[in-house]
Order: C-alpha cells, then structure tokens, then sequence
C-alpha cells in the first residue's frame, strides 16, 4: 500500500478501535458504510443498523479492545486489513472475551474511509 494510504487506513482504524471501546454511535455512523456486512465467528450476518443498535443499547459493551499483527493492502481505490483483536466485555449483558482474527474491506465514501464488509473467526487455542 501507498505510505499515504496506509497512513489514512491506520488512522480510521485507531479512530474505529477507540469509537468501538466508547460506544460512540457518532463516530461509527462516520466509519461504517450505509451497506456495511458484518460476518461474526458465530456466523451471524450483521449489517451497520445491527452494529450501531448494539453499542447505543449497551448490548456491547467493549472494555479491552487490543490488536496486533496489522496488515494494509491496498487494492486500488480499495483496502483490506487484516488484525488480531483480544476482545474483552459484555455482549447481550454476559461477560466475555475472545481471542479474534478481522478482515475489513474499507473504502472511500464521499471523500472519507468507511469499512463495507468485515468478518471475524475465532483464534483456536
């Protein structure tokens, strides 16, 4: 990926991370596209709506969000990153954690980045 490009993916990538441990709905209406798909590592198919009424509802609720092994690939006007995540918090009111892999598909939207699709499998101990 371009310096350029790879600068604005992992400064949308800080800015997602930091929106999702505050369950700012603001900034993740800025980051996710209207036609967002979210494949979970349960296998739900989720889209933004679903994603934006879980943080607003308290439904997730994310305290530990860390990542590491972060790749940008640019693919024309488009980005994939992939990254692993050890997520720790509520979900639907019940204490969790996971050990995660995410794929993000980010592309520009009216002059800004916004993740299309994403997806997510459990890392197997």
């Amino acid at each position: 990926a371009s310096w350029e490009m790879s600068d604005q993916i992992l400064q949308a990538e800080a800015s997602l991370q930091d929106a999702m441990l505050k369950s700012d709905v603001k900034s993740l209406e800025e980051l996710l596209h209207p036609d967002l798909v979210f494949i979970s590592h349960t296998g739900q198919v989720l889209g933004r709506k679903d994603d934006l009424d879980a943080h607003s509802s308290g439904a997730v609720s994310i305290q530990t969000l860390d990542l590491s092994e972060t790749i940008v690939r640019e693919f024309g006007t488009s980005v994939v990153v992939t990254t692993r995540a050890y997520i720790q918090g509520l979900f639907g009111g019940q204490p969790h954690e996971a050990d995660l892999r995410f794929s993000r598909v980010w592309v520009r939207n009216n002059l800004k980045w916004q993740v299309v699709s994403a997806q997510s499998t459990a890392v197997q101990k």
